[in-house]
C-alpha cells in the first residue's frame, strides 16, 4: 500500500474522522432552547445562529481580521442569534456548551481501523480547523499512532490559508510533495493543501457536487475505506 513519493497522510477531523452531522447540533440547540425557555422553535434559533456562524466563517479566512477562536466566533454567533430573536442568555456560556458537545462527537466506524492500517506504511497526522478544547478530546479516542496534531488555534490561522499546512509539514519534516491530505471540504481541504504543492483527497460523504471554480482533488472518495484503494492504486 505504498503510494509513490508519499510518506505521510494528514487528516482533517470533523466529518472526516469524526461524525459532526447536523443532527448532533439540532439536538444541542433543542436542549439550549428548552432549558433556557426561549420563545422560539429550536430549529429557527439554530438557523438564526447559523447566519452568525456564516459571518464568522467568512471573517476567519480574512487575514486582516486577525485570529478569532471558535469560542469567540461562536460567542458572537450566539449574541447575534439572541439579539435577532429577542431572547436572553450568556452567549459565552452557550458557546462553551457547544465546544464541550463537539468534543464528544463519535468517530466514524472505520476511522481507527483505516488509520492503524495506514500507520504501517505512512506517518499519520491531523491538521484541523478547531479549538484545542474540542479537538483533543476526540483525538484522545483515536486508537492509532499519530505523529502530530495541529489545530487552527495552535497556529492562529484557519484552512485554507497555508499556515496550518506549513506547520504540519514542519513538524513532519517533509516537503509538500511527500504528504497526502484528506478532508471533507473542497475549499478548506483541497484548495488549501494543493495550493502549496500537497496532494489532496476529498472525502465526499454528502455526495456534494464538485465546485468547478476551485482546485479539483487528486481523488474523491465516499468513506475512509476508499482511501485504501487510492493508495493501493
Amino acid at each position: 500500500m505504498i503510494m509513490k513519493g508519499i510518506k505521510a497522510v494528514v487528516f482533517d477531523m470533523f466529518n472526516t474522522l469524526a461524525n459532526n452531522s447536523v443532527d448532533f447540533w439540532l439536538k444541542k440547540f433543542k436542549n439550549i432552547v428548552d432549558r433556557n425557555g426561549f420563545d422560539i422553535d429550536y430549529q429557527e434559533f439554530w438557523e438564526t445562529w447559523r447566519i452568525g456562524d456564516k459571518m464568522f466563517s467568512e471573517q476567519r479566512v480574512n487575514p486582516t481580521n486577525g485570529f478569532i477562536s471558535y469560542l469567540d466566533g461562536w460567542t458572537n454567533s450566539f449574541e447575534y442569534a439572541l439579539n435577532k430573536t429577542n431572547n436572553s442568555a450568556n452567549p459565552t456560556l452557550l458557546a462553551k456548551e457547544c465546544i464541550y458537545d463537539l468534543g464528544t462527537r463519535p468517530l466514524f466506524g472505520d476511522t481507527s481501523r483505516v488509520l492503524n492500517e495506514l500507520s504501517e506504511h505512512y506517518k499519520i497526522a491531523i491538521a484541523s480547523n478547531a479549538d484545542n478544547d474540542f479537538l483533543h478530546p476526540v483525538v484522545d479516542r483515536i486508537n492509532a499512532n499519530l505523529e502530530t496534531v495541529v489545530s487552527s488555534e495552535d497556529v492562529g490561522s484557519y484552512k485554507p490559508m497555508p499556515d496550518i499546512f506549513n506547520e504540519t509539514l514542519s513538524r513532519l519534516d517533509m516537503d509538500p510533495s511527500e504528504v497526502l491530505y484528506v478532508g471533507d471540504r473542497q475549499y478548506e481541504d483541497v484548495e488549501g493543501p494543493m495550493s502549496i504543492g500537497m496532494k489532496a483527497v476529498w472525502i465526499n460523504r454528502k455526495k456534494e457536487l464538485l465546485d468547478g471554480n476551485l482546485i479539483s482533488p487528486y481523488a474523491e472518495i465516499s468513506d475512509l475505506t476508499g482511501l485504501l484503494d487510492v493508495l493501493n492504486n
